[in-house]
């Protein structure tokens, strides 16, 4: 009896954040029936997968499979080619290679204006380094820009950068006018990014017949690929290239709350999984879950009275209790709020917020649940770390509850549960923090943000960035994004009366 394995197309290729296939035969040349396990190995494994992955292959007959591959739109895997085998037990194994597509989400933003001279930044979330032309785009004549150099490569989660020179066009008439200009960054492959800007012409002073034209830059406003645009929104003043740094103040100290704070900024999906078309139509900052009937007013917890929580812990891994305890201290600093631990619990299930029989004379404590998520929900790169239920009455939020997944784990290969923490460590890389630097703190101040209201962002330094191996902060905690959000939710959005209980 042998077992033979073929392949149909040994040799796939494959957009990222798409999928491929190829149908596997088997043949049977001895006398009985075989039962046939499939499996892969390789590069790809992570990626792929077998159905059925297991078949009956006849007696002097042959049977079919297909194997598949489904590679992320995302910066890690890097484009390139990925090895594999197809291995029948029993029986042999056959060999094929699927080919990653590079691609690219460049960003583009301006510096402020210094004396006609700019500094442009683009930034590649894309898989490969991705060679760019750089042109610029006048409206009208009135001026001429020059960048240095005319092209560059921008590698992944880095940073390219040109200097960008703006002056009025030789002959133009010597009055006040204002000229738009834009710069083209267009990828070797994908969609270009764009960053339009201003130029104001002056006209002379009177009685000095003297040209006073002075240049000015304004408005410079990224209009780059929505997924990564948001990564400058909350740039300082004096750099516009900077991103969110841990812990760091909100710029030039805090601004007066707006009137209508959810107005475009209101996060429509909920507390889901996003495709990559999703993320993309999200806000450029903060969002929020849920808002009232004035369309301005995020519904949230009255701030002014504490708000408790419990945990049931009996399969907890170890530490990350103690993470619990740090994200809510997190949050209380940025929130002013008073949350109280009311330690632990037996609870395992939560109909709702009023629960009399454990928690009488009160609304039920913010649960905090760790348990063993179905297997279907804990394999593969899609896994579910954890999730959040909301518990309002009207308008005002009164508890929630938030479930973690013990069983989670970072490697695809080695299965390494996810360790507690807040990392990775500052200094330790730029760009997405990827599947292995997954830690526990990063996960459950995430959900926090969801229990407080926050909806997800688009902005990649954000903690509420739907897919948390693409987030970029380091180490893990609330970014300017979050903060902003915040202040909308806590003591300094004002005081709620808290509903009254049933009955």
């Amino acid at each position: 009896m042998a077992i033979t394995v073929h392949l149909l197309s040994p040799h796939l290729s494959v957009d990222a954040g798409e999928s491929v296939a190829s149908e596997v035969r088997l043949g049977n040349d001895g006398p009985d029936d075989v039962q046939c396990k499939l499996s892969v190995t390789g590069a790809a494994r992570p990626f792929s997968w077998v159905a059925p992955d297991t078949v009956v292959v006849p007696a002097n007959g042959e049977a079919v499979a297909r194997v598949g591959f489904h590679l992320p739109r995302a910066s890690v895997p890097a484009a390139g080619s990925f090895a594999f085998e197809v291995v029948a037990t029993p029986g042999g194994a056959v060999a094929g290679v699927v080919e990653l597509c590079p691609f690219s989400l460049l960003s583009a933003t301006l510096s402020d204006d210094d004396g006609g001279h700019h500094r442009l930044t683009l930034g590649n979330r894309g898989n490969a380094p991705m060679p760019t032309t750089l042109a610029a785009e006048v409206d009208g004549d009135g001026v001429e820009v020059r960048i240095d150099p005319a092209s560059v490569v921008v590698t992944p989660g880095e940073n390219a950068g040109a200097e960008v020179e703006v002056t009025e066009r030789k002959g133009a008439a010597p009055t006040a006018s204002t000229s738009t200009f834009r710069i083209v960054a267009q990828p070797q492959v994908g969609q270009p990014a764009r960053v339009s800007g201003t130029y104001h012409h002056r006209a002379p002073a009177r009685g000095t017949g003297a040209n006073r034209r002075t240049p000015l830059i304004a408005g410079a406003v990224a209009a780059a690929v929505a997924l990564i645009a948001a990564i400058v929104v909350f740039a300082s003043r004096g750099d516009s290239t900077k991103s969110s740094a841990p812990g760091e103040a909100l710029a030039g100290g805090k601004a007066p709350l707006e009137a209508c704070p959810a107005k475009g900024h209101t996060d429509t999906y909920g507390v889901r999984s996003l495709a990559a078309n999703e993320v993309a139509n999200l806000p450029k900052d903060y969002t929020f879950l849920r808002v009232k009937a004035d369309g301005c007013s995020p519904t949230r917890f009255n701030p002014c009275e504490p708000i408790h929580y419990i945990q049931n812990s009996a399969a907890a891994p170890p530490f990350v209790v103690d993470n619990v305890r740090e994200s809510f201290r997190r949050l209380a600093a940025a929130t002013g709020m008073t949350f109280v631990d009311d330690g632990f619990t037996d609870e395992t299930t939560r109909a709702g917020p009023y629960v009399p029989d454990r928690y009488p004379g009160r609304w039920a404590p913010i649960l905090i649940l760790w348990d063993h998520f179905p297997p279907e929900q804990t394999s593969g790169r899609s896994q579910v770390f954890g999730n959040t239920g909301i518990m309002r009455e009207g308008d005002v939020t009164v508890s929630g509850r938030l479930r973690f997944n013990v069983d989670a784990y970072n490697d695809e290969l080695s299965h390494e549960p996810l360790q507690a923490g807040f990392g990775p460590p500052s200094g330790s890389g730029t760009g997405a923090i990827g599947r292995n630097n997954l830690q526990w703190g990063r996960i459950i101040l995430h959900e926090l943000g969801h229990v407080m209201g926050l909806g997800h962002s688009s902005d990649f330094g954000s903690l509420m960035y739907p897919d948390a191996v693409m987030q970029t902060s380091r180490p893990a905690d609330l970014q300017r994004p979050d903060l902003e959000g915040l202040r909308y939710l806590g003591m300094e959005a004002g005081c709620l009366t808290t509903p009254k209980l049933p009955g």
